[in-house]
């Protein structure tokens, strides 16, 4: 067999490099039509991703900001609906005329030793509505409020409405939590019980009898308030405008509990304490709630 010529070499030469042009713009070509796609499908699930994070993070967002608005909002609507027929109506020696209870919830806190540290100086009892907290400090807390003579009382476990409110075994548990701590931290069982947002809260919703059966069940009484600490809904009040218009709220009932927070989110609360109680002890008695104590309560069943 003859060799081939110098042009048929030269012949296969081109064919097979057109051949690789071709394969190299072929592929070209198809990454150029794949990639936008492979892009857009990639972009697709990742918006979709961020969409979906950002949704939880709204959630959680406003969770967090309801949790915060549940204590002032529902809180202050929730006073509107205390009961009235306590208020003062004459001066004819009514046996509640001048009586003063003194409450602090969502204790403890870094603000309830101060408080109490005021309440001893002052030679005051007090009641404190406490939430559930394990730790050493804490517990100490609630020791001290026992031993000094104050009503401790359970407003909850957790303080989280939805889970507290989501249905009745919720706040049976959470209750059974609270109650057991306090008993097994004190050696005491707690008689009363405050809601969280007050009975009349639109988070209990038409479940107030419900609960109120388990804290029957519990031996447990519910009790709200009548006054409400004004700087739960002014963080910018001053102290003498806060203490005027606490003094002169007390003048309108026969017996008088008043709302305070134990945190340090309210931090007038200890600074406006002193003078509050002076004023309040020249023709009041103040007292720590009791089984004799009124039961105010925004809604009835």
């Amino acid at each position: 067999m003859e060799g081939k010529t110098i042009e048929e070499l030269k012949k296969e030469y081109r064919n097979r490099r057109v051949k690789r042009i071709k394969k190299i713009i072929v592929t070209l070509v198809i990454l150029l039509i794949l990639t936008p796609t492979i892009l857009s499908v990639f972009l697709i699930f990742r918006v979709s991703d961020l969409e979906y994070k950002m949704n939880n993070l709204i959630k959680k967002s406003e969770d967090y900001k309801l949790t915060n608005k549940e204590k002032n909002n529902d809180t202050y609507h929730a006073n509107e609906n205390a009961t009235s027929d306590l208020k003062k109506t004459d001066s004819t020696g009514n046996t509640d005329i001048n009586k003063i209870f003194l409450t602090f919830d969502d204790g403890p806190s870094t603000e309830t030793n101060k408080i109490l540290d005021i309440l001893k100086k002052k030679s005051i009892k007090a009641t404190f509505f406490v939430t559930g907290k394990e730790d050493e400090f804490s517990k100490k807390i609630y020791k001290r409020i026992v031993d000094e003579g104050h009503t401790i009382g359970l407003h909850s476990y957790s303080h989280i409405y939805k889970n507290i409110y989501k249905d009745k075994e919720s706040f049976a548990s959470d209750l059974k939590r609270i109650k057991d701590l306090i008993y097994n931290t004190c050696n005491t069982n707690s008689v009363f019980f405050r809601f969280p947002g007050g009975s009349a809260s639109h988070y209990i919703n038409n479940n107030l009898k419900e609960y109120v059966n388990v804290l029957n069940e519990n031996n447990l009484q519910y009790i709200d308030w009548n006054i409400l600490s004004p700087d739960i809904s002014d963080r910018k009040i001053s102290k003498e405008k806060m203490i005027k218009k606490i003094i002169d709220d007390t003048g309108l009932y026969n017996t008088s509990v008043i709302l305070m927070y134990d945190s340090p989110k309210y931090p007038l609360v200890k600074k406006v304490l002193p003078k509050l109680i002076d004023q309040l002890k020249k023709d009041n008695k103040l007292l720590p709630i009791d089984e004799d104590t009124p039961k105010i309560r925004h809604k009835e069943i």
